[in-house]
């Protein structure tokens, strides 16, 4: 699929498709930024090696789905696909464009793989007969995510499960 995307972002998604970490990370600003994975990496040569790292450890593909611009920001809905649980995802690659530069870039689930990996958690959380403190941390993230997704309470599953635990889900 091909869609518009502005020179640096395409310039990205090229090198990506290529393999090519120095040419990826010759699309950022000297002084640019990627957040993913809970990482930060600052700088070119930072850069360089996330990108190099995480394609010897997923040896994955990003295929650019949509793209729209917000809020000074060009969000790129992306299919990542690679040696990882649950792929292929959609996610969200947040850049920020200083002139013909990447300035930042966040890579995170977007609310579509979000929300599967909430259905898909819930599910296997039903076969737990016995609670624990794993449950009962996962009932909390996925009340977080709910909220985030713009849903107001968790899923009478993880409720139940929480229930009988003995404990609330957080809220």
């Amino acid at each position: 699929m091909s869609i518009a995307l502005p020179g640096p972002v395409a310039a990205y998604f090229a090198a990506e498709e290529a393999g090519d970490a120095d040419a990826l990370a010759r699309c950022f600003a000297e002084h640019g930024v990627v957040r993913d994975e809970g990482g930060e990496f600052t700088g070119v040569t930072a850069i360089r090696e996330w990108n190099a790292a995480a394609r010897l450890k997923y040896h994955h593909t990003v295929e650019p789905l949509s793209a729209l611009e917000r809020d000074g920001q060009t969000i790129v809905i992306g299919r990542v696909s690679g040696d990882f649980p649950n792929s292929p995802l959609s996610l969200e690659h947040v850049f920020v464009l200083e002139g013909d530069k990447i300035a930042a870039l966040e890579i995170h689930e977007s609310p579509e793989t979000a929300s599967r990996t909430f259905v898909n958690a819930s599910t296997s959380l039903t076969k737990v007969s016995q609670p624990s403190d794993h449950v009962h941390s996962m009932c909390r993230f996925f009340a977080r995510t709910t909220r985030r997704l713009r849903r107001t309470a968790p899923s009478r599953c993880l409720q139940a499960h929480c229930a009988v635990a003995g404990r609330a889900v957080a809220k």
